[in-house]
């Protein structure tokens, strides 16, 4: 497996053993350091964030990109996997990531698996001053739903409030 799925030391092959000792520490590496280095790997991916999504609200219309960082996941950047963010309600917005992604084994010389999105949990920030909070939670395995907040915790149409979402 690979990101954005979860992984386990198993995965990469479970624990590597030293054929020899380590004649070159400069070139080669002990199989008891490579193996914490595997397992801090493979425990990164239970809690590393798997994407990112900003946008800019606008009142009854659709949000827009922001300047700069407007997305990045763990399977990339490009134009073919930026997520929709659209407005569904009064301050009431979703962003849906692709359903399914493939990860990079043509990097490694090897066939490109497809991967389901399972996104677990979110959160959200306000990047700009006009909205008092902003609240969001997954609502399904790839789409977040956001809401931005009036001081008595409402959903509220804003205009020009750049909101910046990030998922596990």
């Amino acid at each position: 497996m690979t990101l954005p799925d979860i992984d386990t030391f198993s995965v990469y092959g479970g624990p590597l053993n030293d054929y020899s000792a380590v004649e070159d520490p400069t070139v080669d590496i002990a199989a008891a350091s490579a193996n914490k280095a595997i397992c801090n790997v493979a425990m990164s991916t239970h809690t590393i964030t798997r994407a990112m999504c900003a946008f800019v609200t606008n009142n009854t219309s659709a949000p827009t990109d922001p300047a700069t960082n407007i997305h990045d996941a763990v399977w990339g950047s490009a134009i073919g996997v930026k997520p929709t963010v659209a407005r569904t309600g009064g301050g009431v917005f979703t962003i849906t990531w692709p359903s399914t992604v493939s990860d990079e084994g043509t990097v490694l010389g090897q066939t490109a698996a497809t991967h389901t999105v399972n996104l677990r949990h979110s959160w959200a920030n306000i990047e700009t001053a006009s909205a008092n909070a902003v609240r969001c939670r997954v609502t399904s395995p790839n789409v977040v739903t956001v809401e931005v907040l009036n001081s008595s915790l409402s959903a509220v149409d804003t205009t020009g409030v750049q909101v910046c979402v990030f998922a596990v």
